[in-house]
């Protein structure tokens, strides 16, 4: 976990630090995962290294530090969404109001490898606690960070029957990131599929520029 966090830091310093060259817009940079990748991107957006130092105490000593390793950039940023498909937290005290960054959560409710509230890892007890959607988004909600769920009564372990989801799941995670461009979040959890159009939900004026 630990060192996933380090490889996920590096890669964006180096799209940051190559922004001009592969045309990043380095002010609205989105994270997505799914399970353990779900897990990796929540990590990234919301747990400093402080934290780290306490959930994964042996993290620094063995690997060094969350944002140095992996390449030789020291190039800053800050994440404007994260998309969270059937991951987890290792713990709901990393969402903070010094990192008020939206997240939309899809989950199945008989997921047994990662926990829709809390519990061990595939059930094992020799793996650690983990907290889901749940678990996460009441966090968020009484801290005032708008957070979205959305819960299969079906779905089990990033796998919904009850919806096509090559067609649902890039839909309604890219219509959640065009709302927080333009301004939209919506706190809310929910178990359905009833979405709005995108372009009901997020409406844009299209202007045209004459270069």
């Amino acid at each position: 976990m630990y060192r996933a966090i380090q490889d996920a830091h590096a890669a964006i310093r180096y799209m940051v630090s190559n922004a001009a060259t592969y045309r990043i817009d380095v002010d609205n940079i989105f994270l997505a995962g799914q399970s353990e990748g779900g897990t990796t991107a929540i990590n990234l957006a919301y747990m400093n290294q402080t934290e780290a130092n306490v959930l994964i105490p042996a993290g620094i000593a063995d690997l060094g530090a969350i944002n140095t390793a992996g390449n030789n950039l020291l190039d800053t940023f800050n994440i404007k969404a994260v998309f969270n498909w059937c991951g987890a937290s290792i713990d709901t005290n990393i969402f903070q109001n010094d990192t008020p960054i939206p997240l939309l959560s899809i989950h199945g409710l008989l997921d047994s490898i990662m926990p829709v509230e809390f519990g061990n890892y595939i059930n094992c007890a020799n793996y650690s606690i983990l907290y889901g959607p749940k678990s996460i988004y009441n966090r968020m909600k009484n801290i005032g960070i708008c957070s979205e769920a959305n819960f299969d009564a079906n779905g089990e372990h990033c796998y919904f029957p009850s919806v096509e989801k090559d067609n649902y799941i890039p839909a309604k995670y890219t219509c959640f990131f065009k709302n927080i461009l333009c301004g939209n979040c919506t706190t809310e959890s929910k178990l359905s599929y009833n979405q709005k159009p995108c372009s009901e939900a997020a409406p844009v004026s299209i202007k045209e520029i004459n270069n």
